[in-house]
């Protein structure tokens, strides 16, 4: 029941926020073979690009990308756009429902969203809930950069079908005290590489779990050098989130893996266990007689 009510919740959230799309730019797939940025592998609204690079006019544009619903995926790495230095354009939000796609931020330190005047959109969505993989596979060097507008907040979402792969340290989650937020619904973020900087600093970022299953996975070094360190987050940079953050027997786990990365993921009792903590409580309060 909390999951179906969490993921109807969610799906309402999105739908709310992609409604308020200027433009909707939907991949077909059309061409059937790279370039990304051909136009025939788009929709009649284009391509969403700047020269060979994806990027539009507004940050909250939507692109989303569909397995389930073209015979061909793009296969080549899309490069996003140099947003920080680049004049109007702006990386929009995107939505990976079903099926891989390949990321990389502009220039050799890899920076990506840098622009947005409302907290209301989510920047990067991984997974529909429908149970079909969708995956990202990404090379983040800086998670948000040089932001423009108060109200910037950039949101990730990873659903129960849904992983994010970063092959690459985080030089900064947060640039310039902007927020980085990331939601997991069940879904895999797995960063091969350390995070160093705006993570554990700024308390409005943070990694939000909001369902079983949800995993987040890092190297350990940076501003997360060790377990005690993780641990000590847990419940900061690392918290429960939707009916998790209600439920009493739900807690996050920290685990180091043994081979230089850690595993923050979600723990809750089955019910078998939980009824032997209670008959220990009750043996506690009501402790066996002694015999004569």
């Amino acid at each position: 029941m909390i999951k179906s009510t969490l993921t109807f919740t969610l799906t309402l959230l999105l739908t709310a926020a992609f409604s308020q799309a200027a433009t909707t730019y939907t991949w077909t797939g059309g061409n059937g073979s790279t370039p990304w940025y051909d136009a025939n592998n788009w929709d009649a609204n284009g391509v969403p690009n700047y020269s060979t690079t994806l990027g539009t006019n507004t940050y909250n544009d939507l692109i989303i990308f569909d397995s389930a619903t073209v015979s061909y995926m793009p296969t080549d790495v899309i490069t996003l756009s140099n947003k920080w230095s680049g004049g109007v354009w702006q990386i929009p939000q995107l939505y990976v429902k079903n099926g891989t796609i390949n990321l990389s931020g502009n220039s050799a330190s890899k920076q990506i969203w840098a622009w947005g005047d409302d907290a209301t959109t989510t920047t990067l969505t991984v997974g529909d809930g429908t149970g079909a993989a969708a995956v990202v596979n990404a090379q983040f060097a800086d998670w948000s950069r040089d932001k423009r507008g108060s109200g910037t907040v950039f949101k990730f979402l990873i659903n129960s079908d849904g992983t994010l792969n970063n092959d690459r340290n985080v030089a900064t989650w947060g640039e310039s005290s902007i927020p980085v937020q990331v939601t997991i619904n069940g879904g895999t973020v797995d960063i091969s590489g350390t995070i160093n900087a705006g993570f554990t600093n700024l308390s409005t970022s943070y990694v939000s779990f909001t369902d079983v299953g949800s995993t987040f996975t890092a190297n350990l070094g940076g501003q997360l050098p060790d377990l005690t360190t993780i641990q000590g987050q847990l419940g900061n940079s690392f918290r429960l989130g939707g009916a998790l953050a209600s439920n009493p027997n739900a807690s996050l786990v920290a685990t180091d893996n043994l081979d230089g990365s850690f595993t923050v993921s979600v723990a809750i009792p089955e019910p078998a266990s939980l009824a032997v903590l209670a008959w220990g409580g009750l043996m506690v309060m009501f402790p066996a007689r002694r015999r004569a």
